[in-house]
């Protein structure tokens, strides 16, 4: 996921016609934008996927305020504290002169392009671009050209829904299922002491998109509306899991904060 940031006009690095102008953004719209973000990224973590800045980017962002000591009114340094962690592109670009146009337009060497030669070079791995309020009003990504072959650049803004949208979508690898007789079929034939599946392995296999966890190996979970009840995923090894329903007092082994991510995005 490459982050895309406005851009203060006046700043001598720019990277981006299509970005609206900072001037007007204070340290503290900074830290609630770059706040969402960590967010964002917490929330997810059960995903696999890394968010890139472009430092270049950073700064037009930043733009006057670079080089005051103070780190309260540095607010390239407030960015760069709070981007830690995350990686800046430019220094693993994978452009190599690439004509990138958008309507007509050179767009560049910027997040836009890098977006769009790693999606043509990369089909096995899904990439996005993170709008943090800086595509400019009509400016639709789905015209993206790079030596001339289209490329369509899917665009996510700062919303919590839209991401999980995009993932349950786009995960590469996608998860697999593997059922295990132990909990058996339809509420039936499961081992003493085991967990039920109450409807069917093929019924399970389809909500494992939707399944979401605290961590990239642990267990997963997801709401089953045709049953009423939730269900477990466990990670057996490399992204493959089985499951069951949980029941009763069972209910309590979803993490609180899970639970509420499944109403929001499930019920």
């Amino acid at each position: 996921m490459l982050i895309l940031f406005p851009e203060n006009k006046t700043s001598p690095v720019q990277t981006c016609v299509f970005t609206e102008n900072a001037d007007g953004w204070e340290v503290e719209d900074f830290k609630e934008c770059l706040g969402v973000l960590l967010r964002l990224k917490e929330t997810f973590q059960y995903e696999r996927f890394l968010f890139f800045y472009d430092l270049n980017n950073v700064q037009a962002f930043c733009y006057p305020h670079l080089n005051r000591r103070h780190s309260l009114f540095n607010k390239k340094y407030v960015m760069l504290t709070l981007l830690k962690g995350m990686c800046n592109w430019r220094s693993r670009s994978e452009q190599n002169g690439e004509s990138c146009m958008l309507h007509g337009s050179n767009i560049g060497l910027n997040s836009i392009s890098e977006v769009a030669v790693r999606k043509l070079n990369r089909p096995n791995d899904s990439f996005s671009l993170v709008d943090c309020m800086a595509l400019i009003s009509g400016c639709p990504l789905n015209a993206v050209t790079v030596n001339g072959q289209n490329v369509s650049v899917d665009v996510l803004c700062l919303d919590e829904r839209e991401f999980y949208i995009w993932f349950t979508n786009h995960r590469k690898p996608s998860r697999s299922y593997n059922w295990n007789s132990k909990h058996g079929e339809y509420g039936k034939g499961n081992w003493p002491g085991e967990s039920r599946l109450l409807g069917s392995r093929a019924e399970a296999c389809l909500l494992l998109k939707n399944a979401i966890g605290e961590t990239y190996r642990g267990p997963l979970f997801c709401w089953d509306c045709q049953y009423g009840h939730y269900m477990e995923y466990k990670n057996e090894l490399n992204d493959t899991y089985h499951s069951f329903h949980l029941e009763g007092k069972d209910e309590k082994r979803i993490p609180s904060k899970v639970k509420n991510l499944i109403d929001i995005f499930q019920k």
